[in-house]
């Protein structure tokens, strides 16, 4: 690589006739913005993918409840055959025993019996029909309530995007971007909009990103928050622990001071063990130094619903 960066830097002296200076920044630029661009295309394809895959388990999970739904039904019309096969059964007893009532003690003493016997099967089966109906009236009314909070959630998910998209719209798509990824909205901050290099102090420009953010999430009351700070594998793990949550409790107080609610915010540092490119280029390690701003929905209720 020290190679490559020493041919870079004499070739304009040694072909300086043919390529001027001028003309081999202007190349280097639109190649930088060129992998830029490409790399928001590469995110676009993975968060429809991840969107896809996450429309497809809402779909499992509704296909199961219909499937358990038609199960009840099923078991609702065979109870409900068999009541009426239990009260034709009955009927016929009870002509039987009108018929042999000038007949023998005994007999009608077992008749009786028999009656008794059958009308305390015909109980319990419309306990059992009442148990099923009410199960099947709940079942459905589950469906249809986990069926619109999930799409509430949705929206409301899909909502705060846009907001977050809209407050941070002047600022740079190199160093900023919202993506959607498994239901939570992602804010990436790179290290340049927020932090002077290995510094935990945020300079203006970053105040200013975080403090639009903050009266977005201050709207959204019921967003928890998750801040990570990342470095990259420059210094010693220890350093990067240090500095990813000195960082991430920075972009904290900010988001606080700006209406975001302290109860809903968790803060943490990854150092570098979360990488979002390797490790191996410049290019590539000021991927890794940045602020994740991850916002996720409230789903208790939805949790008691699947849970009850």
């Amino acid at each position: 690589m020290r190679n490559i960066y020493l041919y870079l830097f004499c070739l304009p002296l040694i072909f300086g006739a043919c390529v001027s200076q001028k003309k081999f920044n202007e190349v280097a630029l639109l190649k930088d913005r060129a992998e830029i661009e490409n790399e928001q295309l590469q995110k676009r394809i993975r968060l429809n993918e991840e969107l896809i895959s996450r429309l497809q388990q809402s779909d499992d999970q509704l296909r199961f409840l219909e499937k358990e739904h038609d199960r009840l039904q099923t078991s609702y019309q065979n109870v409900y055959a068999e009541k009426e096969s239990i009260e034709k059964r009955c009927e016929d007893l009870l002509e039987q025993n009108r018929r042999i009532m000038t007949n023998a003690t005994g007999e009608k003493e077992q008749l009786m019996k028999e009656l008794s016997d059958q009308q305390q099967l015909l109980d319990r089966k419309e306990q059992e029909l009442r148990a099923i109906e009410k199960a099947l009236i709940e079942r459905e009314q589950k469906l249809t309530e986990l069926t619109a909070r999930m799409q509430s959630q949705d929206a409301k998910l899909a909502e705060v995007r846009n907001k977050v998209n809209q407050a941070l719209l002047g600022f740079s798509a190199a160093d900023l971007s919202v993506h959607e990824k498994n239901g939570k909205v992602y804010v990436s901050l790179s290290q340049n909009l927020l932090f002077p290099k290995g510094s935990k102090t945020i300079d203006k420009k970053g105040v200013e990103a975080l403090s639009k953010l903050g009266e977005v999430l201050a709207a959204n009351d019921d967003i928890y928050i998750h801040v990570e700070g990342h470095t990259d594998t420059d210094g010693s793990a220890d350093l990067n622990w240090d500095l990813s949550v000195s960082r991430a409790t920075s972009v904290t107080k900010v988001l606080t001071s700006s209406g975001a609610n302290p109860a809903r915010i968790t803060a943490a540092g990854r150092a570098f063990f979360d990488p979002v490119a390797p490790n191996d280029t410049e290019a590539n390690k000021s991927l890794n130094r940045r602020t994740d701003i991850i916002l996720s929905p409230k789903l208790d209720e939805l949790f008691d619903i699947i849970r009850n």
